[in-house]
């Protein structure tokens, strides 16, 4: 039966779970079901890191929630649970969503990542409870005070203090395990061990005389607060060497209270408003499809005729509000399709504005991300025996069975992160990043994952991050009126290819920290990019990348054209309606995305419980 087709839908809970359904929860809405609820308290469109603790946290609180998620319950559960094969949860058809971006409005720009069939760079995303912490490589790290400060200064806003965001942090704690996975060094692969003494005593990752040790942890209280340079061992969402995230807390909810569902391929098409007596636009409803691969970013999308749309098509009303938690590409989306955005651009797609708010889907931010890859003489000895597949037969994964976080595959395959700031930016604010990991990594282009996870095992990538970019003109714009289809987007990074020398040559210096690592090393290797005769500004422009796209409906001051939310995330110019997710942040975080959207997640649920 072709996807798209409708069918029965019921409640799976208690014995019957158990009995047929062993991967799911009670709770989850499945695609054989027909007792969807026709009305709640609260709407939740998405089940990521936003989305997922928003929820949980208003069924937790006595409210009727409906989260509507756009894909399936899950992917293949082994990818999603072992940390090291995380690149093939990305690429996992069952949860999938590709994206192909533009980076540039001049496509000559882009290097050998751009796809000219797809007008663009592919640009991975994931639809399944959990969102994209289902498929992300599980790096956690909280956001620094600046970024909470800058909200508080930008909106006046007291609750985005600091110390009451860490608060929140620590809500996420409560239901989030942190744990520093570093198997490789206890199992004695020299090669490694080469790496990790080469970047831990590189004098441009610590403070002055100061010596920081492998086993501190970047998110304790004091290390965020200081927001210094350092070399880590990389935290990971995980527990015993297995990943946990919100997905986890968004179904142990669902377990234990029946007034939170989660609905399953369900793609929300639009809010529907009501004019309030004041004029106001108040969302009472989310209309959406019922079927799985309906969005055509699903590798297994099919198109739909307007007949097989009206049969798919549901109404759930809120007696509350909608929360909309689809992401920086989604809920912008969402919103034009709504009628709220950009008036004149929603016209020319045939969508008649109920409200004008031009900052939606405007200061797309994302970090600045490129490689440095070398192939050794000689495979990890850590991860030689390692099939990297799932296969049955793998013994690396048996040593996972029994030895959890101790195994190699209780690591996320990404052993080192280090820190420092930017030489012409501020000393206190670490603008590059850098992540070690395993494997022949380039960049998001078609046929990564097996490129990255090929054997032999003897190549190592540093991706060199940049943090706080400055590059915050890229939109998401629609393509159509038609909910199933995805946006236009343009990043125009460093200022559409001419400009923004700052960011460029930041990345050129994580690059060059790496080299540096590379070479004190003492190993025997060649390095395969940038490449010992590229030029390096050249080089970042064509092919750095991002994976943390954010700011597409910016938090903002009530006199502020660019604002499209106020301080407690509500929408201008409706009632009912707010948006929690990396797209609501003004400006994009720290230097790993997922765990600052779950802080915000938590003060979003505490200001709704406010208004409840």
């Amino acid at each position: 039966m072709p996807s798209f087709r409708p069918s029965r839908r019921a409640v799976v809970t208690g014995a019957a779970l158990a009995a047929v359904a062993p991967v799911l929860r009670p709770g989850i809405l499945t695609a054989e079901a027909a007792a969807e609820p026709s009305e709640v308290d609260y709407v939740v469109v998405g089940s990521g890191p936003g989305g997922g603790p928003v929820a949980a946290r208003l069924a937790l609180a006595g409210y009727s929630v409906l989260v509507l998620e756009a894909g399936p319950a899950h992917g293949d559960d082994l990818y999603y649970t072992v940390p090291s094969l995380w690149p093939r949860t990305v690429s996992d058809p069952q949860i999938r969503w590709d994206y192909f971006v533009r980076h540039y409005s001049n496509a000559a720009l882009h290097g050998g990542q751009f796809v000219p069939e797809k007008d663009g760079v592919l640009y991975p995303r994931s639809a399944t409870i959990g969102g994209c912490t289902a498929h992300h490589a599980m790096v956690t790290i909280t956001a620094s005070p600046d970024d909470w400060s800058e909200l508080q200064t930008i909106t006046g806003d007291p609750t985005f203090n600091p110390d009451q965001m860490w608060k929140h942090w620590e809500s996420v704690k409560s239901w989030q395990p942190v744990e520093q996975v570093l198997p490789f060094r206890n199992i004695g692969d020299l090669q490694i061990d080469a790496l990790f003494l080469a970047g831990l005593t590189d004098d441009t990752t610590l403070p002055p005389g100061a010596g920081i040790k492998w086993g501190v942890d970047p998110n304790s209280w004091a290390n965020t607060k200081a927001n210094g340079p350092g070399f880590f061992v990389s935290p990971q969402n995980s527990t015993k060497g297995k990943r946990v995230g919100p997905r986890e807390f968004l179904l142990a909810t669902a377990a234990k209270r029946s007034n939170l569902q989660i609905l399953t391929d369900a793609l929300a098409e639009k809010v529907i408003f009501e004019t309030t007596p004041g004029g106001a636009q108040r969302a009472v409803a989310v209309s959406y499809l019922a079927g799985r691969h309906l969005y055509q970013a699903s590798p297994d999308a099919t198109a739909l005729t307007d007949s097989q749309r009206a049969e798919l098509r549901r109404t759930v009303s809120v007696r509350k509000e909608v929360i909309l938690a689809g992401g920086c590409f989604n809920s912008p989306q969402l919103l034009m399709l709504s009628g709220i955005g950009p008036a004149a651009h929603l016209r020319s797609v045939g969508i008649e504005p109920l409200v004008d708010v031009p900052g939606v889907g405007g200061n797309f931010q994302d970090r600045h991300e490129a490689t440095t890859v070398i192939e050794l003489d000689k495979p990890f000895s850590s991860i030689d025996a390692c099939a990297l597949t799932g296969a049955a037969d793998d013994v690396c994964l048996d040593r996972w069975k029994t030895g959890g976080n101790l195994a190699v595959y209780g690591s996320n395959g990404a052993p080192f992160y280090i820190r420092r700031p930017y030489s012409k930016g501020r000393p206190n604010r670490p603008e590059i990043a850098l992540l070690g990991v395993f494997g022949e990594f380039y960049n998001f282009r078609p046929g990564w994952v097996d490129k990255a996870l090929g054997k032999p095992s003897n190549h190592f990538t540093w991706i060199a991050v940049k943090a706080y970019s400055q590059s915050r003109s890229g939109t998401v714009r629609l393509r159509s009126a038609d909910p199933t289809v995805t946006p236009l987007i343009n990043k125009h990074s460093f200022d559409d290819g001419t400009g923004d020398l700052y960011d460029r040559q930041a990345v050129a210096e994580g690059i060059a920290t790496a080299r540096r690592i590379n070479k004190r090393s003492g190993l025997k290797y060649r390095e395969l990019a940038p490449g010992p005769t590229t030029d390096l500004d050249t080089y970042v422009v064509r092919e750095q990348f991002g994976h943390h796209g954010s700011c597409t409906n910016p938090i903002g001051a009530a006199n502020e054209s660019i604002a499209v939310l106020d301080s407690k995330h509500r929408v201008r110019g409706t009632t009912g309606l707010r948006v929690v997710d990396a797209s609501s942040f003004r400006n994009i975080p720290g230097s790993f995305l997922w765990a600052p959207v779950a802080t915000m997640a938590e003060r979003a649920a505490a200001e709704i419980l406010k208004d409840a």
